[in-house]
């Protein structure tokens, strides 16, 4: 390739043969024609010199800005493509080469719907035709399968942008490719999880029903009794006692209905999951449960402590 030739060095050089025409005019009065378009000229390669000098600068910024971009482009921790509008690859970073376990130089060239899972590029094929036909932009969280070369397939995240012309026409398109495998795992285990937590769930259901229907006769047995107690023993009964019996008539049927609770509940859950929550009188269980040990350790003969 022929090197450009450099302009302000050929500036000079036409400057030096301006002055050189310049001295011979001066010393011919009859070519001073000559002289004095010399002096227009060299006004006018002044100013094409300070041009130069400006375009020199403003290429030196553009070419350090094309390095940072180019570094960011490089270094980034996703992998980067730029395709044409059909998603032929015309450059690709280092990040999407080592995803894709090809060197980003051989990907050039290539179709980027290669490196697409046959399942998912149906989906792909969809999602870039909306995107060149409709008003939007660009397109984000699309998920695929991608295939690296001689590698398992992987999930990954790809947002996709449109470039446009000046007429705002479509000229190619920028892939940028995250890795989501991790993500997908952590889904599974969730997944995992969340059904072990609902077998849990569903054995302690079980155990709730059986345990609640296990409690239900002896209670039954024991409020049948009571009210035999109450209806034959009445007369036989002291103070004390027949206020023993109302308490223990009273917690048994507190016991019933905590059971009758469980197996309500136990139903709701088995069927759709959904409870009915109420506000709980926590004032009254609390009164009751003070009131049942008072009367209990007013007729125990043995020594009771108290503890703050």
């Amino acid at each position: 390739m022929n090197k450009k030739p450099d302009l302000p060095t050929n500036v000079e050089k036409l400057r030096h043969k301006l002055d050189s025409l310049r001295s011979s005019a001066n010393a011919a009065p009859e070519r001073s024609d000559l002289a004095n378009f010399s002096a227009g000229l060299t006004s006018a390669l002044d100013e094409l010199q300070r041009q130069a000098d400006e375009l020199i600068l403003a290429k030196e910024s553009a070419e350090s800005e094309s390095r940072k971009y180019y570094e960011l482009f490089e270094g980034a921790p996703d992998g980067y493509i730029v395709t044409d509008t059909k998603g032929q690859i015309m450059e690709a970073n280092k990040a999407a080469g080592e995803m894709l376990s090809v060197p980003p130089e051989n990907l050039i060239g290539k179709p980027f719907s290669h490196f697409i899972e046959r399942d998912s590029r149906i989906e792909s094929d969809k999602k870039l035709e909306y995107l060149l036909t409709s008003k939007k932009s660009i397109i984000q969280n699309l998920e695929l399968r991608l295939i690296p070369r001689e590698h398992v397939p992987f999930h990954a995240s790809l947002t996709i942008a449109i470039t446009t012309d000046t007429k705002n026409e479509p000229t190619g398109l920028r892939w940028l490719i995250h890795d989501i495998t991790e993500r997908k795992l952590a889904e599974v285990e969730l997944a995992s999880t969340v059904t072990r937590l609902a077998q849990s769930n569903a054995e302690i259901e079980r155990f709730a029903y059986a345990a609640a229907h296990d409690l239900k006769e002896p209670l039954r047995t024991v409020s049948t009794y009571m009210q035999l107690l109450k209806r034959d023993e009445k007369s036989n009964l002291s103070q004390d006692g027949t206020e023993i019996l109302a308490t223990i008539s009273d917690s048994v049927s507190k016991m019933i209905s905590l059971v009758d609770g469980l197996l309500m509940y136990s139903s709701a859950t088995s069927t759709d999951g959904k409870l009915e929550i109420s506000k709980v009188p926590l004032s009254e269980a609390v009164s009751e449960a003070i009131d049942f040990n008072l009367i209990v350790v007013q007729k125990s003969p043995s020594e009771t402590f108290l503890m703050n």
